[in-house]
């Protein structure tokens, strides 16, 4: 059996800092590209395993690494054979996230729905007919 040094040990530790500080990052990007909570907790499997099998003295910037690593196997699984089998008749829904674990989750997405309503605003014209309804909508309070 072979034992670490301390220099190992150190560097083992850092990456594991490294990758716990970022992990709710990566987690948004593979949830958000996949739509499955389950999926984003397989991709974030591979990315710590790929992270420490990684040279980590010649990575500038862990988050950059991390993201760009995230990002890849996302996109390997969505164009995957398993996922092109798979289909769906409806409206495509993403699983909802438990936010009462992590409230910074919450706050994240509310500010993507936020940023997303913007830019909605943003890409239609101001005198157009859906840009008042979205307005309407979002402003006025739902009765039922």
């Amino acid at each position: 059996m072979q034992t670490e040094s301390p220099e190992e040990a150190n560097a083992l530790e850092q990456a594991a800092n490294a990758f716990i500080e970022l992990r709710p990052r990566l987690f948004g990007i593979a949830y958000r590209m996949l739509g499955s909570a389950a999926e984003a907790e397989d991709i974030l499997q591979e990315v710590w395993v790929r992270w420490q099998n990684t040279d980590r003295a010649t990575i500038e910037n862990p988050s950059a690494f991390l993201a760009l690593i995230t990002t890849r196997l996302a996109i390997n699984v969505a164009q995957s054979a398993r996922a092109r089998r798979e289909s769906y008749i409806g409206p495509w829904l993403p699983e909802p996230i438990d936010t009462s674990i992590d409230p910074a989750v919450g706050a994240e997405r509310g500010e993507d729905l936020e940023l997303a309503f913007l830019l909605l605003l943003e890409r239609l014209t101001p005198p157009s007919a859906p840009r008042t309804s979205c307005v309407r909508r979002s402003s006025t309070p739902i009765h039922r």
